[in-house]
């Protein structure tokens, strides 16, 4: 099952990381302060820490990998310490001049809040996207997450599927930006041309395997399933870099430390970024451009089409297509 990159609630971040505030930079300050009114941060031009501003950070991420992920986005919280509907509509909505729209969504899955939250936010925010095709006589695609090809377009029970199966129920068609295409459980998948590209060729195939694996049952995949495509090397690639524990994995602490090491930046300092961190960027920024690529398709077809997509929210931040 291919899963979005956590977010980390902004308080329990900045608690853990206290040198997160100065090192953004003052615009990034202030866009914060611009959406939680109540912080008690006030802007800090310098910079003590002596790191690298993170915006300056992400614009060479950019360079590198086109739509790989910021470090400073916002967030709109999260289940348990609730969402910020106006967080989520500045910075996770998005609309095309084409009418095509990217609609940032938290995974519901088992999840009685986030369900709550696509049920009250992201289908209306759907309805006025077919709305305003239906009006303008163009056909709407949905464009799911997760999806492995061939009719199997989302996974069942998910908030996937409620999209999915609304945009239906109103006429209109469903597909999966991910496919073939991201089916890491294939050999041959595309995708594992495209992440070697953007890492520069400095893995190989097994330690590609060895990051998603990390990144994949550190979310909660089936450990015992996903040592299908985990070899030796890439076994051994996670015990270079970090990982100590048991392989497949017993623990949920086990699981935690494959989850920090592929997102280093919800760690609290558990775990610094590093080959699997940079591996796990690479996989989500190849997602992404994937994404690009697909919704384009649609719209540039005959007929064009309005494309609707309702990724994890940190994809739908990110994306710029």
């Amino acid at each position: 099952m291919i899963k979005l990159m956590s977010l980390v609630p902004i308080s329990k971040f900045i608690n853990e990381q206290p040198e997160w505030w100065t090192d953004m930079s003052v615009a990034q300050q202030n866009q914060y302060l611009a959406t939680y009114e109540k912080s008690k941060h006030k802007v800090v031009p310098d910079n003590p820490s002596g790191k690298e501003e993170r915006d300056d950070i992400a614009k060479q991420r950019k360079h590198d990998y086109s739509n790989a992920p910021h470090e400073s986005e916002p967030g709109f919280g999260d289940s348990e310490s609730g969402y910020d509907v106006n967080a989520w509509n500045e910075h996770y909505v998005k609309r095309d001049e084409n009418g095509s729209a990217t609609i940032g969504t938290p995974h519901s899955e088992n999840n009685e809040q986030a369900q709550e939250f696509v049920e009250n936010n992201v289908i209306p925010e759907v309805d006025k996207v077919m709305d305003e095709a239906e009006a303008q006589g163009k056909e709407v695609v949905f464009l799911g997450e997760g999806g492995q090809g061939d009719g199997h377009n989302y996974y069942p029970g998910t908030e996937q599927e409620m999209v999915g199966q609304h945009v239906s129920d109103r006429g209109g068609t469903v597909d999966t930006w991910d496919g073939e295409y991201s089916n890491h459980w294939e050999d041959d998948a595309p995708i594992y041309d495209d992440m070697d590209e953007k890492t520069g060729g400095k893995y190989s195939k097994s330690q590609l395997k060895g990051a998603l694996y990390a990144n994949m049952v550190g979310q909660g995949d089936d450990p015992e399933d996903a040592m299908d495509y985990l070899d030796k090397d890439g076994e051994q690639f996670l015990r270079d870099n970090g990982y100590d524990g048991e392989l497949p994995p017993q623990t949920d602490e086990d699981k935690e430390k494959l989850y920090h090491l592929a997102y280093p930046n919800d760690s609290g300092g558990k775990a610094e970024e590093g080959p699997i961190s940079e591996c796990q960027e690479a996989y989500n920024a190849s997602r992404r451009d994937n994404l690009c690529k697909k919704k384009k398709e649609y719209e540039n077809g005959d007929p064009p089409k309005v494309v609707i997509v309702a990724p994890g929210a940190t994809h739908a931040y990110d994306l710029e297509c």
